[in-house]
């Protein structure tokens, strides 16, 4: 039986869905399922992703209307049949050994998310075996961990986390491009969830200067100051001090301002 599902969302991704589905079917642990949302692409995306899926019957194409990547996996967490769930960007790599490596460390740990290294890179990744058992680091129950006398956040990028299908569907992504990441994130971190991560780098992701994550376009800035919103809407179903749940969002519109700024003088 499979016991990990990852999730692509796809949206005119054609370019490097090869090399991010190969590393998926290259994996040494051959229990998986990969559900790859069709976002409303308007390249080639969909014919690829299509004969991929002739060829390996453990991957899932679901077409829909362009709704932003957000709304793309909460439509592929509602296929999710495994006990555990990861994701991927569509322009980025797995480590073969991934799935491999992780579901031997959450089993492990036995808690609900694992957080697992990655590592950046520009025209090929250096990927170095996994020939060890990791180090499991167990974190608080805030999301923050201990790390030779180091508090640190959790990292925020659901794409370098595996976890436990329950503990986790029924919390919505916003339906958005940007900032849905830190809103879903945010929302895991109010539950009643257990956390644990490893150092072995597990996923490659991939640098553009144009992607949407490093661009300054209007649209991203709309959607990131959305998830802000967002998360204060969904922060109304949980024992949360209002207080503090201001400051923290007004500091993540303050530093994203700033980051936009610094990007767009870079520009320059």
């Amino acid at each position: 039986m499979p016991k990990v599902t990852i999730i692509i969302p796809v949206h005119n991704g054609a370019a490097f869905l090869p090399e991010l589905l190969d590393s998926v079917i290259a994996q040494t642990e051959k229990g998986w399922n990969c559900i790859c949302v069709n976002d409303g692409s308007t390249d080639d995306s969909l014919e690829l992703l299509n004969r991929y899926a002739d060829r390996d019957d453990r991957i899932t194409v679901i077409n829909q209307p362009n709704g932003g990547c957000g709304t793309a996996r909460n439509t592929a967490m509602q296929h999710v049949k495994t006990p555990l769930v990861t994701f991927a960007d569509q322009d980025d790599l797995l480590h073969p050994q991934a799935f491999e490596t992780a579901l031997a460390a959450i089993e492990s740990a036995g808690v609900d998310c694992l957080c697992f290294g990655f590592s950046r890179f520009q025209a090929k990744p250096v990927i170095q075996p996994i020939t060890s058992r990791p180090t499991v680091v167990r974190a608080n129950r805030n999301g923050t961990y201990l790390i030779t006398g180091r508090r640190s956040s959790w990292p925020i990028f659901v794409w370098r986390h595996i976890f436990r299908t329950d503990a986790v569907r029924s919390i919505p992504f916003p339906p958005i491009s940007g900032g849905e990441d830190q809103a879903w994130m945010s929302e895991l971190s109010w539950n009643n969830l257990t956390w644990a991560s490893i150092d072995p780098v597990l996923y490659f992701n991939r640098e553009r200067p144009n992607s949407q994550s490093r661009g300054v376009s209007r649209r991203y800035i709309d959607n990131v100051l959305a998830s802000y919103r967002w998360i204060e809407e969904r922060a109304k179903h949980y024992d949360i001090d209002r207080k503090w749940l201001r400051r923290y969002i007004r500091h993540m519109r303050f530093m994203f301002m700033l980051s936009v700024a610094y990007r767009k003088l870079l520009r320059k």
